[in-house]
C-alpha cells in the first residue's frame, strides 16, 4: 500500500514544528542563562566574602591565643591596642 499523498507534507510539517520547537529552546535557554550566570556570581561573591571573613576570624582567635599579658612585648601591644 501506498502512503497517501499528503502524507510527505505532514511530515515535512512535523519537521519544522521541531525545529521551530529547538529555535524557541535555544531563544529560552539564552535568557535564562544570565539570570543564572548571575546567581552564580552572587554566591560566589557570598562564598568568598564569607571565606574573607573566616580567615580574619582565624587571625584574631590566633592573636588572642597568643597574646599574654605579663609578657608582651612592645610590638605585640601596638598590634593588639584598641583605639
Amino acid at each position: 500500500m501506498a502512503a497517501p499523498p499528503d502524507t510527505e507534507s505532514l511530515e515535512s510539517r512535523i519537521t519544522l514544528l521541531e525545529v521551530g520547537k529547538f529555535r524557541f529552546l535555544n531563544e529560552l535557554i539564552k535568557v535564562v542563562s544570565p539570570k543564572d550566570q548571575r546567581r552564580a556570581e552572587k554566591v560566589s561573591k557570598r562564598v568568598n566574602a564569607i571565606q574573607e571573613v573566616k580567615e580574619s576570624v582565624t587571625l584574631l582567635t590566633q592573636l588572642l591565643q597568643d597574646y599574654d599579658s605579663t609578657t608582651t612585648n612592645q610590638s605585640n601591644a601596638d598590634l593588639i591596642q584598641v583605639k
